[in-house]
């Protein structure tokens, strides 16, 4: 099939007739590999007159001008032919007004999608799903915005959604580099969006490239997903990121060349200026090894400059630093980057103040989890702490000699920490840092030779679950009694109904010698082998693994909003 409608009249294209399918409201073509929705008999297309360009693009656009779709609402486009381009640049008046949702898939020689031409006729759009289309190098070209004369402009004023996958020749999603402004400091907005996913795209450069004399805001913008972007180096200019106000979750997965999240000091800001994320409550940078920082501070920008750099020490600068505030944050993820410490001293106060969860994994460079003043900050409100392959983290809860009276964390998950030789020391602490942890795992820390430095029977009575396994120098679990609270010889771990010991070569006791320990809650599943390997009980250490599996699988769940948007697509 060439065409869906053909023209058998003979009518010359240069005449006015044009066909109208005025009651259609829904499109769908797959795996049809036709050239166009509407075509001429008998080559007649060589009689079009103008330019080379008009030729080239009647030849290449699926949708031309002599066909009008005034209720078109729903369009997919799934392996269909050799289509460069979807719209003619001369489009029927009121032709494709009401398209709403647009599906493209398997469109190997598609070129573009939204030209400067259409854009501004889709007042109506609302989501834009494009998937396996190799050829494709623009998204939305905005081109120039000299006819409209306000300085803030709304444009696609319904769109909520894109979702992009596996075009690998998609070199950026906005694109406003032929603008030619003629009012300084233009706003133009994309008032609906609220979500941006896109995965597999190894040339993608910019998310918004544009000219310093435009603003590209996203106020409603709730969601981002970037996943195995090669070549993207950072996220959005500042300027952009200045709009991002509602922004709650953020994840960059597996971006081999990201540096930072916003660029400081382009788009016309002030090094100095702090820029907020207000209603950020998730933010994931999973193994991205060139990330430095989130924002990188005036310092950070003068190494690069060459001032007073050392080679190889990019990983000096800490990930977040006073240039940003995440004062609603409650998740944090952040696998496989360099950097040294996550946080300087100049934290704002109410930045991570409201952190629930932190998991930290395969960050060989970094040295701590968090300063001591931080830490006073994270006891208030984290309760759930992992860290997994950090190989240089040697403690994890460092103090200045006071310890806050309460804390809220109640799971500590500790994993391949080759030099961790503390979770907090016993020197001079007031009190226990966490006095209402329920859950303990501690496995491959070799040099871990005593789970809690200090204990007391009420801490030791909460605890439900612990798991400790393939720790080579472990000799107890809990060390030194603090104050007189303990009376009589037994300890009774009331709470604790899974506890799991195995291959742990140097064990004596589970509490100093002058103690008893009691057990009766324990289910049938614990198992007490400190001196011998334990496969099945390694293979069971599954119970924390929620917020881990939702980082490592978070671009098969970016996949799976892209899936979910295409079966509504199929469904209407």
């Amino acid at each position: 099939m060439k065409a869906a409608i053909v023209d058998e009249e003979g009518r010359d294209e240069g005449t006015d007739d044009i066909i109208e399918l005025p009651l259609l409201e829904r499109l769908s073509i797959s795996h049809c590999p036709m050239e166009k929705f509407f075509s001429y008999p008998h080559g007649k297309k060589e009689l079009i007159t103008g330019t080379s360009d008009s030729q080239d693009t009647y030849c290449d656009s699926f949708f031309d001008q002599k066909i009008s779709l005034p209720r078109l609402e729903v369009l997919k486009l799934e392996s269909v032919g050799t289509l460069k381009r979807i719209w003619h640049n001369e489009l029927p008046k009121s032709s494709f007004d009401k398209s709403a949702n647009l599906t493209l898939g398997k469109c190997s020689n598609l070129l573009d999608v939204f030209p400067s031409t259409i854009i501004g006729r889709l007042h109506n759009l609302k989501s834009v799903t494009i998937s396996k289309c190799p050829s494709l190098e623009s998204l939305f070209d905005f081109g120039s915005l000299d006819s409209y004369t306000e300085q803030t402009i709304e444009l696609l004023p319904k769109l909520e959604e894109i979702v992009v996958h596996r075009c690998h020749s998609l070199e950026s999603l906005f694109d406003y580099r032929s603008l030619d402004s003629n009012i300084e400091n233009k706003i133009v907005l994309l008032p609906k969006l609220r979500l941006v996913v896109v995965i597999e795209a190894g040339r993608l450069r910019h998310m918004v490239m544009t000219n310093s004399q435009t603003v590209l805001g996203f106020p409603s913008l709730n969601e981002v997903s970037v996943v195995k972007c090669s070549e993207l180096r950072y996220l959005f200019p500042n300027y952009t990121a200045t709009t991002l106000e509602k922004l709650k979750a953020l994840g960059i997965i597996k971006c081999e060349q990201m540096k930072e999240v916003v660029p400081k000091g382009e788009g016309g800001l002030s090094k100095e200026e702090v820029m907020s994320f207000p209603s950020l409550t998730f933010l994931c940078i999973w193994w991205c090894p060139n990330f430095r920082a989130f924002i990188q501070s005036p310092t950070s920008v003068k190494r690069q400059l060459g001032e007073m750099i050392e080679e190889n020490d990019e990983s000096a600068q800490p990930l977040f630093n006073d240039m940003v505030r995440f004062p609603d944050l409650e998740e944090l993820c952040i696998g496989g980057i360099q950097c040294k410490e996550l946080w300087n001293n100049q934290i704002s106060d109410d930045s991570f103040c409201k952190l629930k969860s932190l998991l930290l994994k395969g960050c060989d460079n970094l040295q701590h989890i968090a300063p001591s003043h931080l830490w006073k900050r994270l006891q208030d409100c984290l309760k759930t702490l992992e860290v997994k392959s950090c190989r240089s983290i040697g403690i994890i809860y460092e103090s200045d000699g006071t310890v806050a009276k309460s804390s809220n964390l109640r799971t500590l998950d500790l994993r391949d920490l080759d030099n961790l030789r503390h979770i907090w020391r016993y020197d001079n602490l007031p009190n226990i840092p966490f006095p209402n942890l329920r859950y303990i795992k501690a496995v491959r820390c070799s040099r871990l030779d005593m789970l809690f430095a200090t204990f007391t029977a009420k801490f030791l009575r909460q605890i439900e679950k612990l798991v400790v396994g393939s720790c080579e120098d472990m000799e107890l679990i809990a060390g030194h009694e603090e104050c007189e609270e303990v009376t009589g010889n037994t300890i009774t771990f009331s709470r604790l109904t899974t506890l799991r010991l195995y291959n742990l070569p140097k064990f004596r006791s589970f509490i100093p010698e002058k103690y008893s320990a009691e057990f009766p809650s324990l289910d049938v599943s614990s198992r007490i082998e400190p001196d011998q390997g334990n496969r099945s009980a390694e293979e069971s250490e599954g119970e924390i693994e929620d917020l881990e599996c939702k980082i490592e699988e978070i671009d098969k769940e970016s996949e799976k909003v892209y899936r979910e948007i295409m079966e509504e697509s199929e469904g209407e």
